[in-house]
């Protein structure tokens, strides 16, 4: 992505085959003279193109000598060893790069952040140095240590490279080219283990100046909160692979208790994958998450974030494999490698990527290797929160020929002559969904060892803008009759009449329950009248559940519009719980996602005071009444948890607010399904239910 954000290029000037390891370019044919072109030129390596750009000459690379930067882009590392062969050591790798003449110590150096716990870390860094000093006997030496206690590092291995033998193949400024090599000890043998990923191209002055400013704005919270705040990170889970071994399941076993947990800064949320696992791998459907960054990041803008080791932390999206409390394996991806989603304009004209296609060598890689979208290109080649921030940083500084528009510059930008752009009339297309971003396949770090090897986690990601219309599942069951033409204009129809079957279009998708299902019945109202007992103004039956509850100083807002547009109607409450320690505050908005003839979606988030931290979780609970005959309601309740604070604090509470939530949500249930009984309405079926 920072490659793509400065405007650097694949390396199109000359042919890549990868041997043994290695990228080896075979450079193209010199470049004809221009009937301009001087003696001197040619002696020192340099010929002129008419279109006027640098070119390879035949002797020692042209870059040397003038106001130009190396830059080297440290991309991943594959099945490092620790330093330690003590059983159960781990890595906390980091990245040193040095540029140093034979005998003699280093004259210019830089590294990496540290990736705390990670055999396949994934850095996205790059890291510029001036040429000024670079003769031909320098060699770029990549040294990896593992991060121990107070200031000492161990040495894990190395890979070292020529310059001559790197600036060979490169012919234009920006292009880069890949290297996949093994690890090496220092005397230069192979180690057993271990290969690192990295990049090498050639920058200009300008370049090298947007590139520092970029590097410095992605270590700032306040900078990225700036740049992120108005975006939702979609992330989609394709399936896992290579998960042999796990707990002894059986062919076609479902994993009782098996969840992936994704996690960004405060922001977490975990979700059980449902599905069976057939030869070591689990396909779970319709597995999306949906992240707000603004939550995300917000708690961390001058505080954990910014010190020591979480602020090399706080840009990573953590993906866990679990089961029930025990962590399986785990990886992460920097948020700057992820796309933003293109805007409408720009995917219309087919405009929306920048750059060029991935120089990655590797065949397995993946995580490079994004899926072409339905609209706004290879997703890979789309700028992400780099470009965002190289584009501003260019712009503030006048710029360099190379700098990333946004989408809505390139979609009206005119032609090389001045003239305006005639504009595009591209195919209709159906919209492409949130999830359908940059692909990855990452091996994760193996933690349990009832695993048998690392597994494979696919995925998908991208960022997608915040504001909008309500989701498409709601659009998608509204219809007149006690619904609202419009997301968030609030006019939810609580007298809206059942009817005994629902008519075409007002059938209700009920969406895939949260993390633990909670209640299961079939009550004997229609869903328009069940959803004006349950939740309707001035609500008898709302009322003498919270009595029961012994909920006190209960306060209830009106209905009103969606502040964010995305549910029909919203209201606030707040109220008194006891607890253990206490009464204890706790506050509620519930959404109206849908309402139809064929049911309704209410989503009811929670947040608890929770003693002695303070408000730190969201208890996010989905409850669905769909229609399943005259009169007839299956209401269903399933919860999740979603914590956006952290720290050891949290930690101490956390399990023992996962474990109580649900056993809460059942109790409030069983309530309910009580009092329904009192009213003299049938129920059918347990008011609660366990799961994961």
């Amino acid at each position: 992505m920072l490659r793509q954000a400065l405007g650097l290029k694949g390396n199109k000037g000359a042919r890549q085959a990868s041997v043994d390891g290695e990228a080896v370019v075979e450079p193209q044919q010199a470049p004809e003279e221009t009937e301009n072109s001087s003696t001197d030129e040619l002696n020192r390596g340099v010929s002129l193109t008419r279109g006027g750009a640098l070119r390879r000459g035949l002797n020692f690379s042209p870059w040397l000598g003038g106001d130009y930067f190396i830059c080297i882009s440290i991309k991943e590392a594959i099945d490092i060893p620790p330093a330690s062969a003590m059983p159960g050591a781990t890595c906390d790798p980091f990245v040193r790069v040095a540029l140093q003449r034979p005998g003699a110590l280093p004259f210019a150096e830089a590294e990496t952040r540290v990736i705390t716990r990670n055999s396949y870390p994934m850095w996205e860094e790059c890291l510029p140095f001036p040429l000024d000093y670079v003769t031909e006997d320098t060699s770029v030496t990549l040294r990896m240590f593992d991060k121990d206690i107070g200031h000492f590092n161990s040495f894990v291995g190395q890979v070292s490279k020529p310059i001559p033998e790197l600036l060979a193949g490169i012919t234009e400024l920006g292009q880069e080219t890949p290297y996949r090599m093994p690890l090496q000890d220092r005397s230069g043998t192979p180690r057993k283990r271990g290969e690192l990923v990295f990049g090498v191209s050639i920058l200009g002055k300008q370049q090298y100046k947007e590139m520092r400013a970029v590097i410095t704005a992605i270590q700032d919270p306040e900078q990225v909160y700036d740049q992120l705040a108005p975006y939702r990170l979609h992330l989609k889970l394709h399936g896992l692979r290579e998960l042999g071994g796990l707990g002894g399941l059986s062919q076609g076993q479902q994993a009782a208790g098996l969840a992936v947990e994704i996690s960004l800064c405060c922001f977490e949320a975990r979700r059980a994958l449902r599905c069976p696992v057939f030869g070591g791998e689990a396909d779970p459907e319709g597995f999306e998450v949906e992240v707000p960054l603004a939550d995300a990041f917000e708690e961390q803008r001058g505080g954990a974030a910014g010190r020591g080791r979480n602020r090399a932390q706080f840009g990573d999206i953590k993906i866990d494999l679990v089961c029930g409390k025990t962590r399986l394996a785990k990886t992460q991806i920097p948020i700057w490698d992820v796309p933003f989603r293109p805007e409408p304009a720009a995917a219309a004209a087919g405009l929306a990527t920048a750059g060029s296609g991935s120089s990655d060598p590797l065949g397995e890689r993946s995580s490079a290797e994004g899926a072409a979208a339905a609209e706004g290109g290879n997703a890979t080649t789309r700028p992400g929160l780099l470009g965002n921030l190289a584009a501003i940083i260019a712009g503030g500084a006048g710029g360099c020929g190379k700098t990333v528009k946004t989408s809505a510059e390139v979609a009206s930008s005119s032609s090389p002559d001045g003239s305006p752009r005639a504009p595009a009339t591209p195919p209709a297309a159906p919209p492409a969904p949130l999830w359908d971003g940059k692909r990855y396949s990452r091996r994760m770090e193996r933690i349990d060892r009832s695993l048998a090897a690392s597994p494979v986690v696919l995925l998908s990601m991208q960022l997608v803008k915040a504001e909008g219309g309500p989701s498409a599942g709601a659009a998608d069951d509204r219809s007149p009759r006690g619904g609202s033409s419009a997301g968030g204009a609030g006019a939810v129809d609580f007298a809206a009449v059942d009817v005994e079957a629902p008519g075409e279009g007002a059938q209700l998708a009920p969406p895939a329950p949260l993390d633990s299902v909670v209640a299961d019945m079939v009550v004997g109202l229609g869903p328009h009248a069940l959803c004006r007992t349950l939740f309707g103004p001035d609500s008898e039956l709302a009322n003498r559940v919270a009595a029961a509850e012994q909920m006190t100083d209960l306060k209830s807002g009106p209905w009103g519009p969606d502040p964010e547009n995305k549910a029909l109607s919203v209201r606030q409450m707040s109220y008194m719980k006891p607890t253990p320690v206490g009464p204890t505050a706790v506050q509620s908005v519930q959404k109206i996602l849908t309402k139809c003839d064929g049911g309704f979606v209410v989503e009811n988030r929670v947040t608890p005071n929770v003693p002695p931290i303070g408000q730190c979780v969201h208890v996010v609970m989905q409850i669905v009444g769909q229609h399943v005959g005259p009169d007839k309601t299956r209401l269903s309740a399933s919860i999740k948890t979603q914590w956006f604070k952290s720290g050891m604090m949290v930690n101490m509470v956390k399990s023992k607010v996962d474990d109580a939530s649900p056993k809460d949500a059942r109790k409030y249930y069983e309530t309910l399904r009580n009092e329904l009984i009192a009213a003299k309405l049938s129920v059918e079926g347990a008011s609660g239910a366990a799961g994961s």
